[in-house]
């Protein structure tokens, strides 16, 4: 609904949209791990902070991007270590696959 409105023009509608979904998106990721949901909320408040922009109200988007950075970083952590992790492990099993690929002896 809000990009239909923005996209027709109406940025305040689409302002007025995006803040009613708000405490919906918060209320789903409230208590939750799941990364879409977190992305979901922070993404309500990174697209509020675009139309603020828009509409000549910085001081409220500046507000707005960091809540939605302020969501997002845990997640960003998160993917991050479990990135490191999975690094990890391959490098691990392709050194022990190399040494059972070495001929017995070596």
């Amino acid at each position: 609904m809000a990009n239909a409105l923005e996209f027709t023009g109406d940025l305040h509608g689409a302002l007025d949209a995006l803040r009613k979904t708000l405490p919906i998106t918060e209320k789903l990721a409230a208590g939750k791990t799941d990364p879409e949901l977190t992305d979901l909320f922070a993404g309500s408040h990174y697209f509020i902070a675009v139309l603020l922009s828009k509409t000549g109200d910085p001081a409220r988007a500046l507000e707005n991007y960091r809540q939605a950075a302020a969501i997002r970083q845990p997640s960003a952590a998160e993917q991050s270590v479990q990135r490191e992790l999975a690094r990890s492990s391959r490098r691990r099993l392709q050194r022990h696959g190399r040494l059972h690929a070495l001929p017995r002896g070596s």
